[in-house]
């Protein structure tokens, strides 16, 4: 009787092979210029040794940071590759999420979330704090709120309590809601607040010219993602994304499990370097398919340590080798 090999055998020994022609990066920390600059060296080196894949999986853990860097990463990998995918193992904020919508598609790890666009500012005369572009709008929002408030419940009180005309009772009730905000709205500075709508502006220029490649976006999901959230730190996880994105879904292959699950143990082994150069980005194609290698060849019962697989460094070895510096 001929030997039928198991189906989930054959899918072991190609694990590797799910990412030929594909090119992978990891990018944790804040953006910057500087982390642009280190991304599109390592792209470069890429180009000049011929070996740059069709497409790229771009792995991105961080709080935000600089919106034009975020544009300028995300663009460069929108035209040099045909699909873009952009992996979520953990935190994707403010910057991060505008790379996102570069993304053909996006995919989201167990703990992965992404957070509104709104960009963060930094405060006056506060070293090293920043301010978010919502909170000056939602305070503006609040504000209205309470003067719309408090004018209808001293019309209303004093029309029916005292009997004056509407007119009258209406002219007393503008001048007690003038009284009762106008110290509130005089500590709101136009600059800051012009300074904050530009901000916002940036946000939305930059996220529609990224879709216009992409066409993730559902409609009217760039206005939800700038406005429709209450605060910087809000969770957009993935029930949240599918709500906003054609091309969105959960880690499902072997391969995307291990991926994430890498990525994660080497953000967490690289910490004292993120934060002394706040930001790694490096070239993670050559890890992953060593690990994958290394991998494919337990799951087929091979030995380990032949030759074809990765060292047991740790991490940070393996990621020196391939050029972290």
């Amino acid at each position: 009787m001929e030997h039928v090999e198991p189906i989930e055998q054959k899918y072991h020994l190609g694990l590797v092979d799910e990412l030929e022609s594909t090119d992978i990066f990891l990018y944790a920390g804040t953006i910057s210029c500087e982390g642009f600059t280190k991304l599109s060296s390592e792209l470069e080196k890429r180009n000049i040794d011929g070996t740059k894949g069709d497409k790229v999986v771009l792995i991105i853990n961080t709080f935000g940071g600089d919106p034009h860097a975020g544009y300028k990463m995300a663009r460069l990998l929108q035209y040099e590759y045909q699909n873009l995918t952009v992996a979520i193992p953990e935190m994707c904020k403010s910057a991060g999420s505008l790379i996102a919508i570069a993304a053909n598609e996006i995919i989201y790890g167990p703990l992965g979330e992404l957070g509104p666009l709104d960009i963060q500012t930094r405060k006056r005369d506060e070293m090293g704090e920043q301010s978010s572009t919502l909170d000056i709008f939602k305070a503006l929002d609040n504000l209205q709120t309470r003067v719309i408030e408090s004018f209808r419940h001293y019309v209303t009180d004093i029309k029916y309590g005292s009997g004056l005309n509407t007119k009258l009772a209406s002219d007393i009730a503008s001048t007690l809601s003038e009284s009762l905000i106008k110290p509130i709205s005089a500590q709101i500075d136009p600059v800051k607040l012009g300074e904050q709508k530009r901000a916002l502006s940036i946000a939305f220029e930059y996220a529609e010219r990224l879709n216009q490649k992409s066409n993730n976006l559902k409609e009217s999901s760039l206005n939800k993602l700038i406005e429709g959230y209450p605060s910087h730190s809000f969770v957009i996880d993935y029930y949240e994304a599918v709500q906003l994105f054609h091309e969105v879904r959960k880690v499902k292959t072997e391969v995307e499990y291990i991926l994430n699950g890498l990525a994660l143990n080497t953000i967490q082994k690289l910490q004292q370097e993120i934060h002394e150069q706040s930001f790694i980005a490096c070239d993670f194609t050559k890890l992953a398919k060593q690990v994958l290698q290394q991998q494919t060849n337990i799951n087929n019962e091979e030995d380990p340590n032949s030759d074809e697989t990765a060292s047991n460094e740790d991490v940070k070895n393996i990621l020196d080798a391939v050029g972290t510096d």
